[in-house]
């Protein structure tokens, strides 16, 4: 049992590795790429590698962190999207649908093994889930 900040207890989902639950990616989505890469490259000194034209993955000494993303529809309105590992996709999507959140996009193999799909929780906050052994 975990105990929430108002007193109250809820249950822990299991821990299937070191990871689960912690924030390992994210997508800065953005209407101007170009602006968004000179201001992250000069205030962080972020590389960004060219995926497609819409996409740029964000390294950071040479680790990829994440993607900055053309922001093109009001679907994917300028933010950040933070992506929290799960050991199990597919269950995770089930699980949240059945908590009361819509799944925005399905499940999107990246990198060979890895994944995510993005949610929107029962309070309208977007946020995604990433996994590192994706089997779809």
């Amino acid at each position: 049992m975990v105990t929430t900040e108002h007193g109250g207890h809820a249950a822990a989902p299991p821990a299937a590795n070191a990871n689960e639950g912690m924030v390992v990616f994210w997508h800065i989505k953005t209407p101007d790429t170009t602006a968004a890469r000179r201001f992250y490259e000069q205030l962080f000194g972020w590389q960004f590698n060219e995926i497609n034209y819409l996409t740029f993955a964000i390294l950071n000494q040479g680790r990829m962190m994440g993607c900055l993303v053309a922001a093109q529809e009001p679907s994917t309105a300028p933010g950040s999207v933070l992506y929290v590992e799960v050991t199990d996709l597919p269950e995770a999507l089930r699980r949240a649908t059945e908590l009361g959140a819509e799944v925005v996009a399905e499940p999107l193999n990246v990198m060979g093994t890895r994944a995510f799909a993005d949610i929107r929780d029962p309070t309208g906050t977007l946020i995604g889930l990433w996994t590192e052994n994706w089997q779809g």
